[in-house]
């Protein structure tokens, strides 16, 4: 889009399967209509009566609109409407009336161009993260400021990939770091820590890594880290949680009868998620070890409740007693 909506173009496409990003687009649109006094209408219906009635008002009231449309009732002679609008505006410098046709329309892409025709796909359940760190890092630089890859996975560890939520960890990222002078407005580790709670979720990660993977060692250095300040209830939740899907795919496909592509779709999972995070494990494991890790894991939780004994030590004990035997 090579001008902002606050000069809209006569007639916009927007949309494809990443409905974030779409909501978002139309989102700015809102925005930008207030600022500039132009009425924006969202509209489940339209007839080519109502589209001439909007693009010729009358002498003594011009209305500045911005029309949200639905691309399944653009056909026939709504079609030939908003062609006829954009085929007569299409090099004006702005319009007082934007036709947004919101989702597919080849006709339409075809006679208004590609500059005129935004659309996102949504990501593959194992691309989320990746584009969750370049949306971050892209929002981050939206905003005036910089953050690095790695500083963006780390938050993006912690925060989760809702884009959403992202945003709002953008702009928070960035107030701090204008309160705090950041030189160069270059994101630090200290800025991310101040605004992202809890900053252990690559930690907690880390620690599920080391379990599937039955590595002591890693198991140990992940204790030490997350027992500074992360919940022992938290990292029992969410080695339990990984457990409990190794389990789950580890019985499945040792009773037989099932293909990868039926467990991962029962868990949730594209099958090469599944097959590259969840399989190895479950295969490594085996269902009667998981068995005994869940519950381990479950007296963890009960010595939390009863104070009896620090829980980091009991979580550290079952964890190497489990893992030794991997």
């Amino acid at each position: 889009m090579k001008r902002g909506w606050d000069k809209p173009y006569p007639v916009m496409l927007v949309g494809g399967t990443d409905t974030f990003m779409v909501e978002r687009e139309l989102s700015r649109a809102r925005q930008a209509c207030v600022s500039t006094g132009r009425r924006y209408l969202d509209v489940d219906d339209l007839t080519a009566a109502e589209v001439s009635d909007m693009v010729s008002p009358s002498m003594f009231v011009t209305e500045r609109l911005l029309v949200v449309v639905p691309a399944k009732v653009v056909a026939g002679g709504v079609l030939e409407s908003i062609k006829s609008h954009h085929a007569e505006f299409a090099k004006a410098a702005d319009v007082d009336v934007s036709f947004v046709v919101q989702g597919s329309h080849k006709d339409l892409a075809a006679v208004i161009g590609n500059g005129r025709v935004l659309s996102w796909e949504a990501p593959k359940p194992w691309q989320e993260r990746e584009v969750a760190v370049k949306f971050l890092q892209a929002e981050v630089a939206r905003l005036g400021a910089t953050i690095s890859e790695e500083l963006a996975t780390l938050m993006v560890r912690s925060a989760g990939t809702d884009r959403w939520l992202l945003t709002q960890e953008a702009l928070k990222l960035v107030t701090y770091m204008q309160a705090v002078g950041r030189e160069g407005m270059v994101a630090v580790r200290e800025d991310a820590a101040a605004v992202t709670a809890p900053f252990a979720g690559g930690v907690v990660e880390d620690m599920v890594a080391a379990v599937a993977a039955g590595d002591r060692q890693r198991v140990c250095k992940a204790v030490t880290a997350l027992s500074e300040g992360e919940s022992p209830i938290a990292v029992c939740a969410a080695i339990s949680s990984a457990a409990s899907r190794w389990l789950y795919a580890a019985s499945a496909l040792s009773a037989g009868g099932v293909s990868d592509e039926d467990v991962a779709s029962r868990l949730g999972q594209h099958v090469f998620v599944f097959r590259q995070n969840t399989l190895p494990h479950a295969k490594r494991w085996g269902p009667k070890s998981l068995t005994k890790l869940i519950k381990g894991l479950a007296r963890v939780e009960r010595s939390v409740k009863s104070g009896r004994i620090s829980p980091w030590v009991t979580l550290e004990s079952v964890l190497l007693e489990h893992c030794g035997h991997v």
